[in-house]
């Protein structure tokens, strides 16, 4: 996987496209038909019918439209580009985090490379949060194997701005926020708009509030709330629906140095 990152390196994704990179995408294309097509002959069926059952549940309301797109954009050009870039840019940016981290020592920052601490985060209540997010039934073994269970988290932070890198159920996804408390519109987890605005509370926690996602009835809103506690790193998610009462689950991090 590395030596086929490698042509996207350092890549500027929205300022040039390389005929390399688009030769590439058909390789990429390629083993993906590939493995629809072993995953069809395993159990004995098409990939016309896998596509009309995912299309019948949709219909049937038990998998959430909303991510619908997030699951089949894993073909598009443009998901499969920002995957390979940040795959490729990946050792250089441990590398640029963990020294921007010994750069801030001392001060209120969360700048570093973070992983998850098992022992310390209560995995039992991820259920009623994915739940309460709207994480469909199919998809949640999905998310809490990759997004939280082996979870590595880069932060590079100012007093202006806030960088987040980290794995997700749909890839790997980086994301900056101005921390002015504007809103802004920004790609959620499932690839749709959604207002989003952050800001440093009195605590020095660092909010970045989802305004309104599109998955939950309007007016409700989702909020991560990253704070500092004896060297480690505590990362507060909160769903609150309009018409219900605020799920909550919390995620600690300790310092990667691996």
């Amino acid at each position: 996987m590395a030596r086929e990152c490698q042509i996207f390196e350092g890549a500027q994704l929205a300022e040039e496209q390389r005929l390399e990179w688009t030769a590439k995408f058909a390789d990429y294309t390629q083993l993906v038909e590939q493995l629809m097509t072993e995953f069809c002959e395993k159990h004995s069926t098409s990939a016309q019918d896998v596509f009309l059952q995912v299309q019948s549940v949709t219909k049937a309301g038990t998998l959430d439209e909303e991510f619908l797109p997030a699951v089949l954009h894993i073909a598009d050009y443009e998901y499969f580009a920002k995957q390979m870039s940040l795959k490729a840019d990946h050792s250089r940016q441990l590398r640029v985090f963990r020294e921007a981290a010994s750069e801030s020592k001392g001060d209120e920052s969360f700048t570093g490379v973070w992983k998850v601490d098992k022992k310390r985060t209560n995995f039992g209540a991820i259920d009623a949060y994915l739940k309460a997010i709207r994480v469909p039934t199919q998809l949640q073994g999905v998310a809490k194997g990759s997004f939280f269970s082996s979870k590595q988290v880069l932060i590079r932070q100012s007093d202006e701005i806030i960088t987040v890198i980290q794995d997700s159920p749909f890839g790997m996804r980086k994301e900056s926020y101005s921390l002015d408390d504007s809103s802004r519109m920004v790609r959620n987890l499932w690839n749709k708009e959604t207002p989003v605005r952050a800001t440093i509370n009195r605590r020095g926690d660092v909010v970045i509030t989802y305004e309104s996602p599109p998955q939950l009835v309007a007016g409700s809103e989702i909020t991560h709330t990253w704070g500092s506690d004896d060297g480690q790193l505590r990362c507060t998610m909160e769903c609150t629906p309009q018409d219900g009462r605020t799920v909550e689950f919390e995620m600690w991090f300790a310092p990667d140095r691996s």
